[in-house]
């Protein structure tokens, strides 16, 4: 996680993306169900939300600060976008699972 201190040091100091984004969630009252991703190398720098075939994935950068998201159905990528915003990262997580694929989510992410 070294290299990643300057960028991120709420994600550092919380010991992974996952954990940081567990606590905004529960701060925002959002009640996400935050994992891993399937990829044992990225569990500091990459989470994953799921519900009912409904997924996202969030990942830091390494070279700026940038959380990337992409959400889908199943294999099939349907949003995905950028920001350096952590909160609006939780934001549309929480969009995506709660109306996935409805142009709510697009509506209502900040990016």
């Amino acid at each position: 996680m070294y290299a990643y201190v300057t960028l991120y040091p709420e994600v550092v100091r919380a010991g992974s993306l996952r954990n940081v984004l567990r606590a905004a969630a529960d701060r925002a009252g959002h009640g996400l169900v935050v994992g891993l991703t399937s990829s044992p190398g990225w569990r500091y720098v990459a989470a994953r939300v799921e519900s009912d075939g409904h997924r996202a994935n969030a990942h830091m950068a390494l070279s700026e600060r940038c959380f990337i998201v992409d959400c889908g159905i199943g294999d099939v990528r349907m949003a995905s976008g950028s920001t350096p915003d952590l909160t609006a990262v939780v934001e549309t997580l929480h969009s995506w699972l709660r109306a996935p694929g409805s142009g709510n989510s697009s509506r209502s992410s900040p990016f």
